[in-house]
């Protein structure tokens, strides 16, 4: 990771963006990355000083409805649509740009939110299903694997509309299931029952 910096920057300034940067790259598997003066390591203007103000900037886009789905089609040998496969978009600041997961969650995992984003992935995602037809693919991250009441209060809201969960498939990083094998079979005797399809 690099920055530039400038004369008279206060060094936690500058530490927290090439730190910003170094976590992006490091998620994005990104060779390099750089951050500019006066940028997050996002790139966005008068950036997120630190790992406080990121977790604060998050947790208001959380609270204030500034996350939404996004879609692509899967389909299967035949070109049939099997799903689609939907990933998270976050809009941090409330007249910003939308990021992408690439952008975000390296951020989010660091500090420990990615349970409660899937938690309100879940709530858009059957959302969008009373008002769509088809079916939607979810990531569930491994916070939540490792999260007993999250899992449950997921559960239970696919569990309350079984015409909508028969809709969703859930897919789990296998990292997420081999570091925690007993989590994860937990997680997967919790959700057949309510009908979704696992991966």
């Amino acid at each position: 990771a690099a920055t530039s910096y400038g004369f008279g920057e206060k060094t936690g300034e500058v530490l927290a963006r090439i730190d910003g940067a170094l976590v992006v790259a490091a998620e994005s598997r990104e060779e390099v990355r750089v951050a500019l003066s006066g940028q997050s390591a996002t790139g966005q203007k008068g950036g997120q000083g630190d790992l406080a103000a990121w977790k604060r900037s998050i947790e208001e886009a959380f609270g204030s409805g500034r996350v939404k789905l996004v879609g692509y089609p899967v389909v299967d040998a035949s070109g049939a649509l099997l799903h689609e496969e939907c990933v998270a978009r976050l809009r941090i600041a409330p007249d910003g740009d939308w990021f992408a997961a690439g952008e975000f969650m390296p951020w989010v995992s660091r500090l420990d939110l990615g349970a409660r984003l899937d938690e309100i992935v879940v709530q858009l995602a059957l959302a969008r299903l009373r008002a769509e037809a088809g079916s939607l693919c979810l990531n569930i991250s491994a916070q939540a694997i490792a999260d007993p009441l999250v899992l449950h209060r997921i559960a239970a809201a696919l569990s309350s509309e079984p015409s909508l969960a028969a809709r969703v498939w859930l897919e789990v990083p296998e990292h997420g299931a081999f570091r925690n094998l007993e989590q994860f079979r937990v997680f997967c005797a919790l959700f057949k029952p309510t009908g979704c399809r696992l991966g």
